[in-house]
């Protein structure tokens, strides 16, 4: 990738998810770099998804990323085994159920439905844990997945999204039928 005004090589972070143990290998790597001298702050543009929408969005507004740890922390807190079971029943359910659309996008509506409906954490209880980012701007070139669950398709929330960070990466971070679907209001 060259910069496009230089020519100058310009440096890009692509990190996916993996849940509680994606937030922890990708934190303890990004730390482990920087004390290493690879500070990967000022990385021209960062893309995450899920787990590394969390940690993307961190590197990328100059924060400390092991501050995702203690958003992980809370959430752990959160959620009790039972709910958790529940969840990852529902969510299994949903995966059976849409693998037996032969469309993909009405395979992925059919778990938004399943999500919408479930029985999850209250929205506001789970957008707090990622209080971390709440009063955080977005940092230029930091995109983040996730996917609407009225469509199915795929949005790649940025700066120019009209969308708060803190939602764009609380989406990004849903697990079907354990986390709550995040409401994004737009214009």
């Amino acid at each position: 990738m060259a910069h496009r005004h230089t020519g100058t090589p310009a440096r890009a972070l692509v990190l996916g998810g993996g849940g509680a143990v994606g937030v922890g290998w990708q934190t303890g790597l990004l730390a482990g770099l920087r004390e290493a001298g690879v500070d990967m702050t000022g990385t021209e543009a960062v893309v995450g998804t899920s787990a590394g929408a969390l940690a993307g969005a961190l590197l990328s507004s100059g924060r400390d990323v092991t501050d995702a740890l203690t958003a992980l922390a809370a959430l752990g807190q959160s959620i009790d085994r039972h709910a958790l079971a529940a969840g990852s029943e529902t969510f299994q359910g949903a995966r059976r159920q849409a693998s037996l659309d032969t469309d993909p996008q009405q395979a992925l509506k059919a778990i938004g439905r399943a999500a919408r409906e479930a029985k999850t954490l209250d929205e506001d209880v789970y957008l707090r844990l990622f209080g971390t980012l709440d009063d955080a701007v977005w940092p230029t070139g930091f995109r983040c997945t996730a996917v609407d669950i009225a469509t199915g398709d795929l949005v790649v929330w940025d700066q120019n999204s009209d969308v708060p960070l803190l939602h764009a990466v609380a989406s990004s971070c849903v697990v079907p039928g354990l986390f709550p679907t995040v409401t994004i209001n737009r214009a």
